[in-house]
């Protein structure tokens, strides 16, 4: 059982995907505080109407995704899913407040759908503090406390039936995937992957050059290093790179028989040079001319199509 968490500012849109499946393919499991039997547009109005005692609120709609592994498709009932949707609400602080729960008949494994106001019942504003973390714990605790079968992760999705912006997520993951082992820094990482047809840029926090992210575009269409997988951020890239590089230089040491003749010089900028106000203390160190690299893409980013979520 794994969860995805999406917030908006529309009930409105939410509703019209998660309930405008053909035909047989999507199930209204349970509902609370709204119309479970109405048109989107009526069950979008009852949300409003509570949402709007706290209008300061700007995103007051959780969609969560609740996702199961197709070896427990037989053990999963509309009855088990809904107890299992509820169990997860209650965990996450949602136990009083409007939701609608709609499951999905539309791919092998079985998956739901739950819009949630973040405005309850009392019209207070729902905290989504640390909500990924309690999330990921919450799943966990649940898959085993049922027994169920843990996701094989994006190696199990059947890639050829995926369409639009899902297929181009898989085709940027999977480059990054094949490319990453390989690379030793941010310069070689970008090159490789636009061979591939990706393009990379970073983003920076406000006006600063402080690097807070990476985008990656395909066909026009972009996307966050974290909305494309977890382990896609800024960060746990960097980190990756730089283990890369210290690997290949503790390789190349030992291929030369004289200590005193390894290359080092690499190794060292990594270590000790540093610009001030580009990274914070925490990242990954890199070198001089991967800063001049870094910012070179970043003001080629301004030319790229806006990011969009999903």
């Amino acid at each position: 059982m794994i969860a995805k968490i999406i917030k908006g500012s529309s009930f409105a849109g939410v509703l019209a995907y998660i309930l405008g499946k053909a035909k047989g393919k999507a199930r209204v499991l349970s509902a609370e505080g709204v119309r479970a039997d109405a048109e989107a547009r009526e069950i979008a109005h009852d949300f409003e109407l509570q949402a709007s005692i706290r209008p300061n609120v700007k995103k007051p709609v959780c969609h969560t995704i609740l996702s199961f592994s197709a070896e427990d498709a037989e053990r999963l009932s509309d009855e088990a899913m809904t107890k299992l949707a509820q169990a997860n609400l209650q965990r996450m602080g949602y136990g009083e407040t409007q939701y609608l729960i709609v499951r999905h008949l539309d791919r092998e494994h079985p998956h739901l759908h739950i819009c949630i106001n973040r405005v309850d019942n009392h019209g207070k504003t729902i905290s989504d503090s640390n909500e990924k973390y309690r999330s990921t714990a919450v799943c966990k605790a649940l898959t085993e406390a049922h027994q169920l079968a843990w996701g094989k992760g994006k190696d199990a999705v059947k890639r050829h039936r995926l369409r639009g912006n899902d297929q181009l997520k898989y085709q940027i993951f999977d480059a990054i995937k094949a490319t990453l082992p390989r690379c030793t820094s941010w310069r070689m990482l970008v090159a490789e992957l636009q061979e591939q047809g990706v393009e990379t840029s970073f983003k920076t926090k406000g006006k600063t050059e402080q690097v807070e992210g990476v985008v990656f575009t395909k066909d026009g269409t972009s996307f966050s290093g974290s909305h494309i997988d977890r382990s896609c951020s800024y960060s746990k890239f960097s980190a990756r790179l730089e283990q890369n590089l210290i690997v290949t230089k503790q390789e190349e040491k030992q291929a030369v028989p004289n200590p005193a003749l390894a290359v080092t010089e690499g190794f060292d900028a990594v270590v000790d040079e540093l610009t001030d106000g580009l990274f914070d203390s925490t990242s990954p160190a890199v070198d001089v001319a991967e800063l001049a690299f870094q910012r070179k893409l970043r003001n080629q980013a301004n030319k790229k199509p806006k990011r969009r979520r999903l």
